[in-house]
């Protein structure tokens, strides 16, 4: 067991000493990015990225997992407590979730804010998206304008002919 356990430590600091040089990784293990992780921010990730607490990477494909997880561009399910993407085409599961161009797919958590357009669901007590194309369910939903359904107590689509109703509103 301890021979296992000390060369299970030997390949992670070899592939550690390598990954920075890498362009695409299936793996990058994230202590505070961008200083301290296995790959260098700018590699592409294409399967797990763990941050513990913290990883931040221009691209991530796959699955990423932990406390606070930033990229670029995601075409993955985002798993943290915090989840941050510049584009994101999949989803974001945590307790807040931000994305600062489109979304396509979807977002669950307690607080969840697409500064672009979304396209598919968002699931919170607080939504909001710019302009927004499917179903927004929550406490408070908003968007400037919509295509699709918002059920909650307070429901704002601003460009309609009817910006605030509750329960349910919608525009088509």
């Amino acid at each position: 067991m301890k021979k296992i356990s000390m060369l299970t430590c030997l390949i992670l600091l070899c592939a550690a000493a390598v990954a920075p040089a890498l362009e695409v990784s299936p793996l990058q293990l994230a202590v505070w990015g961008p200083e301290v992780q296995m790959c260098d921010q700018t590699t592409e990730i294409w399967g797990l990225r763990l941050n513990l607490p913290y990883g931040v990477s221009d691209s991530v494909s796959g699955l990423d997992l932990g406390i606070w997880g930033c990229a670029g561009e995601a075409n993955a399910l985002q798993v943290n407590f915090v989840n941050c993407a510049g584009a994101l085409k999949g989803g974001q599961l945590g307790i807040m979730n931000l994305a600062t161009e489109d979304v396509y797919g979807g977002q669950v958590a307690l607080y969840n804010n697409i500064k672009g357009d979304g396209y598919g669901f968002q699931v919170g007590l607080f939504n909001h998206a710019r302009e927004f194309s499917g179903v927004q369910f929550g406490f408070f939903n908003r968007c400037t304008a919509m295509f699709g359904v918002q059920i909650g107590i307070f429901n704002i689509i601003d460009e309609s002919p009817i910006p605030f109703f509750p329960i349910v509103n919608g525009a088509f």
